[in-house]
């Protein structure tokens, strides 16, 4: 879903879902000698940081947050972390603020509206 540093430790870290908990998962870098991440600490848990996939948020599933429709973003709210676009299931869209461990507020910045689902664009 997203890579960016959201422990702001200075590594790139994998942000991702669970298809079948809906849980989204935190998977924290390890610094590698060319200034990223080693692909081993992001490509297992226990290749981490912490050794864990860290829960970042509940209630991520497909129905309630359509596959194809959030995107991790860069930072858009000023706090350094990365954050998450989300196209809802009435078709709302919101942002959430990221943060190090768990994902932070969210504020709608479109109401429902059903063609969103058509032609929502984010990149």
């Amino acid at each position: 879903m997203s890579i960016g540093d959201h422990n702001a430790d200075g590594e790139p870290d994998l942000l991702w879902r669970s298809g079948s908990s809906g849980n989204l998962y935190v998977c924290y870098g390890i610094a590698d000698s060319g200034g990223g991440s080693t692909i081993a600490s992001l490509s297992t848990a226990a290749g981490s940081l912490t050794g864990v996939d860290t829960t970042y948020a509940i209630g991520w599933t497909e129905t309630a947050k359509p596959t194809l429709h959030f995107y991790g973003t860069p930072d858009v709210t000023g706090d350094g972390i990365p954050d998450i676009w989300a196209l809802n299931s009435d078709g709302s869209v919101d942002v959430y603020t990221g943060g190090s461990a768990s994902i932070g507020t969210t504020a709608k910045v479109i109401s429902a509206n059903a063609t969103w689902f058509t032609k929502l664009a984010l990149g």
